[in-house]
Formats: structure tokens, sequence, C-alpha cells
């Protein structure tokens, strides 16, 4: 089942069980306020974290933090190497663009970008690169331990040959060095970051992280609505654990499991009393699964909607129930923006062999069928086939009362003629195609530029890919914005 049209079939959408409401910001503001927020520590901490990047516009949103009028739109991503593939860039744009247009149309309230830094994953094999080409991999070879965003980097490890590289010369973390750089990027557009991975902040979650050790609400409510969710024919994203949270110290992070009336962390075995104990005293050494950021993120946070790929939406889609369980405010959830990159002289040859420039982004089996229909009306060869489905259906209506068996032996034939129905189109494609091989293959090869081997760009590519010197930056985010501007509009 595609998530996408789940998520947008109707005006009352078929998750909507599973997530907020369509955006009406007034309504979402109405029930965020019914929640609350440590809007102190709030501002005291990222104040703390964004030494960084400490722009003037910056500044003024994190201040703009004491008021209860002013709220925030956050996205989040792993600290990966370069700033990661194209689509952390996308993601971060859509929040900055939302924010603009809310703060446009509800002048009563004040929305600030917000970028979680996911610096407590461990997993550096996701975040130790990034593609400057589709054949050229950048990889750092530092031996990580723990928490990534606590790397400590080693300088002469760091590749000199790209603008996106030189924070990692110039920070001593990994976390520093990927927060500068996207900060860089995004300069003077107001970005605020946070960063889970903190003492205090922990230490005003401690009591979520003692019920999901002591009651372990997660893993009840997350696999009921997990039965629902494969109901609806959705494939669950996130597998969720009896206890979703780690031990996390500068040199690990364990997974903290229960199994048979025994606490381990990882393969030791663990007195509930020390476990309690260190929550307590030293709460910084817990960490949230990827399915319980999001609770922890909402609850630091005055939020109101989370922007993300449609994988984030996917797990998040399973949280819901959870986030009621422990009386927090579920965001409304929003996919970001996302765009590729065609060059001009490509989009030029398209046009002028009567495709659109879209056209290279669907599968190859749509490409071929769409040349192909140029010098054959599929359609009519369609239609003849409908009518043989039609005039099945027909008899099985007539026998329906005479015999079940019947019916399903009726049935039968017209899984038969449709399986015919589609050999003999593709063998007419493969025909069409041998007579018109120049057509084929010119498309082919401009696909391949775009996509080599079915890669997306966005999923692939790093930003310094398309901006080889950063003094070209402006004008390639400049020209996101163009297309982000109707995107947005829909939200807002």
């Amino acid at each position: 089942m595609n998530l996408k049209n789940l998520f947008f079939s109707s005006e009352i959408h078929k998750l909507i069980s599973f997530s907020a409401n369509f955006p009406n910001w007034n309504k979402i503001i109405e029930n965020r306020n019914r929640f609350g927020c440590n809007r102190e520590l709030l501002v005291k901490k990222l104040v703390e974290q964004n030494q960084l990047n400490f722009s003037k516009k910056t500044e003024k949103n994190i201040e703009s933090l004491k008021s209860s009028k002013t709220f925030t739109v956050t996205t989040g991503h792993q600290i990966c190497y370069g700033s990661g593939p194209l689509y952390v860039i996308y993601k971060t744009l859509s929040i900055i663009e939302l924010c603009k247009k809310l703060n446009q149309k509800f002048s009563d309230y004040h929305f600030i970008p917000v970028f979680w830094l996911a610096s407590e994953d461990h997993d550096y094999l996701e975040v130790n690169h990034f593609y400057q080409g589709y054949q050229n991999k950048v990889e750092y070879h530092g031996k990580f331990q723990g928490a990534v965003g606590r790397h400590k980097i080693d300088q002469s490890l760091i590749y000199k040959g790209s603008w996106v590289t030189e924070p990692y010369l110039e920070q001593e973390n990994w976390k520093n060095s990927f927060q500068v750089l996207l900060s860089s990027i995004f300069k003077d557009e107001g970005l605020v970051f946070i960063d889970g991975d903190d003492y205090e902040w922990k230490k005003s979650f401690s009591s979520f992280f003692l019920k999901e050790i002591l009651e372990k609400p997660t893993f009840k409510n997350v696999s009921q609505t997990n039965i629902q969710l494969r109901n609806l024919g959705i494939k669950v994203q996130w597998n969720v654990s009896e206890i979703n949270l780690f031990y996390l110290t500068d040199t690990q992070r364990e997974k903290i499991h229960f199994k048979n009336s025994e606490y381990f962390i990882g393969n030791e075995v663990v007195k509930l009393d020390w476990l309690m104990k260190e929550v307590q005293e030293h709460p910084d050494r817990i960490s949230p699964s990827a399915g319980f950021r999001p609770l922890y993120q909402e609850f630091l946070l005055p939020n109101l909607a989370y922007v993300g790929g449609w994988s984030e939406i996917h797990y998040w889609l399973q949280l819901k129930s959870n986030f009621h369980e422990f009386n927090t405010f579920y965001p409304l959830l929003i996919p970001r923006f996302s765009y590729t990159h065609i060059p001009q002289d490509i989009q030029l040859k398209l046009i002028n062999m009567g495709y659109e420039p879209s056209f290279l982004l669907k599968n190859l089996k749509e490409i071929q069928r769409r040349i192909a229909q140029k010098y054959y009306d599929f359609e009519d060869f369609k239609n003849h086939f409908f009518f043989i489905h039609q005039k099945i259906s027909d008899l099985q209506n007539e026998v329906k009362e005479i015999s079940e068996s019947l019916v399903y032996s009726l049935e039968t034939q017209k899984f038969y003629w449709n399986k015919i129905y589609h050999q003999l189109e593709n063998k007419l494609i493969k025909m069409i195609q041998n007579q018109n091989p120049k057509e084929f293959y010119e498309i082919y090869r401009l696909k391949d530029v775009v996509q080599p081997n079915g890669f997306i760009q966005e999923r692939t590519l790093n930003i310094s890919a398309l901006v080889k010197e950063k003094s070209q930056l402006k004008f390639f985010i400049d020209e996101l914005k163009l297309y982000l501007e109707d995107y947005i509009k829909d939200f807002v």
C-alpha cells in the first residue's frame, strides 16, 4: 500500500487516527497549549548549544521562546559527514521556509525552525561518508566508540578537497563540525540546533525513562498500533522492544533489555535497583532509541509539527498512542520537500524530444511504455482485455446462484487473462524498442546521468556534488526556495 496515497487520499485520510489532523494551525496551537514546556530551561540550554552558530536571528529566535506565543517546527537527522545526502538540506530548508510562511500568516504568534541533532546514534557506518559523485565516495576512517556526536575527530583523516569538510578541520568533535557546516549553509536564516545529549534535559525527562523501564508501556502501545497499520497494508518501519532505551558512556551505547524477568545492558545482567539509581543520578547515561526519541523531543520543545521523509513518517505513525500514554503532545506530520536537479542541457534535449524533464524520474517500465505509446495505441489494446474481463464478471454473476466453485474457476480465468495482457504488452514494447532503438536508448542515456543504476539523487549525492564551490551556494539555495514556494503553500 502506498503511504502517500493513504495519507492524502481524502479530506479525512485513512491514517487520521494514527496522525495529527490536517494543517489547521490555530487548532494545533490550541491543542499544544494544553501541554506544558519548561521554557526557562529550554532557552538556557539552547543558548549554550548554539554558541557555534549564534547569529543575531538565531539569538532572537531563542530569546523569543520565553514567550508562550512562540512555537517550533522541527526536523532532525543523524549527524553525517559533510552534511550527508542532499535530502538533509531539503528537509532543513523545508522547516525554514515553512516558518517564514507561518510567521507571515499568523502574526500573533512566532514560529522558529529547529534542527534536532541525533548525536547519540552509534551506527557510524551510516554517517562516516558522503558522495561527491555517484562513483566518488568520500569516507572518514576514524575509529568511533559510543555516540557518534561525541567522537573526537582525527583531522589527519579528513578529506581536504571540498568546502563541506572544512569545519571538520576546525572543530574538535563530530557534532560540532556538522552543526557549524549546516549553519553556514543556512546562514542568517535563524536556524536553531538542539542536542538531546544533555544532563539537565535528561534529568527533566527521567520520570519517562523510569516508566519505560518499570512498566514497559511503549512495547504494549506500539505493538497494538502495528496490528492496525498492518491491517491497512502498511509495512511497519520500527521494530519496538520491551525497553526502548540504551545505556550510554563515552565508549559504548548498549541496549537495555528485559528478558526472563532480568535486566541486561548488552549481554551483562544488571540489578533493577542499580539501573533505577543510574537513571536518577546519571540520567545522561540513558539514551532513547529511534522510536522513543520523538517523545523526548516533543517533551522538550513547544513543537507544532515535525517535517521528515516518508520513512520517518512511517515510524511516527506507530507512536501516537504512546504519546497519549505519556501525556505528551503529538505533532502534525509533514512530508519534506523533494527535489532532483536535472542539468539544463538535458532538460532541453527532453523538451525537444517531446517529454517533460520529470519524465526521467519515472521507473523504467513507465518510461518504456510512454515511449512505445507514440507508436501504438495501448489504451485500445487494453480495452480489448477489459472487455474480456467484463464478460467473465457478467458470467460470474449469472452462475453464482448455481455454483460457488464455478465463480472461483472464472476468477482464475480473469487472473489468467490479466497475465496474458501483461506478457503481450511487454512483448509489444520490446518489439517497438527494437524498431526504434535510437529514441529509447537516448532516453536511457539521459536517465543514467540523473539516476545511474536507479540511484536516487537526493538519497545518494552530497550538496558538494551540485555546488562545487561555496561561492555558488546562495544561488543553489535561492533556486530551491523558488521550487519550495508552491509546496509550502499546501501546508499553510
